[in-house]
C-alpha cells in the first residue's frame, strides 16, 4: 500500500467514524424525543448542536476579550466611523 492509499484509507475511515457518530447522536435524539412525547416534561437540546461540525466541534472555544481589549476595539471603531463613546457605570 502506498503512501497516498494508506492517507485515503486514514480519511475514509474518519467520515466512518464521523458518520456512525452522527447515525447514533440521531438515533438517540429521537428516542429522547419519543420519551418526552410520551410524558416526561423536560426539554430536548437542538438537534444540531449536539454535532460536531455545527455545534460542539473540536476547535478551542473562542477566546473571550478583556475589558481593556473591548474598550481598545470600541474606541477604533469610534475613530474610524466618528461615533461618540458615551462611558457608563460599569457593573461587577
Amino acid at each position: 500500500m502506498t503512501m497516498r492509499e494508506l492517507g485515503r484509507e486514514f480519511a475514509a475511515h474518519a467520515i466512518r467514524v464521523k458518520d456512525a457518530h452522527r447515525r447514533d447522536v440521531i438515533k438517540a435524539w429521537r428516542q429522547m424525543r419519543i420519551e418526552i412525547l410520551t410524558g416526561n416534561t423536560k426539554k430536548l437540546p437542538a438537534l444540531q448542536s449536539l454535532f460536531e461540525d455545527e455545534g460542539l466541534s473540536e476547535k478551542p472555544a473562542p477566546k473571550v476579550q478583556s475589558y481593556e481589549e473591548q474598550k481598545a476595539a470600541l474606541q477604533m471603531l469610534s475613530g474610524m466611523f466618528g461615533g461618540k463613546i458615551i462611558q457608563l457605570e460599569r457593573s461587577a
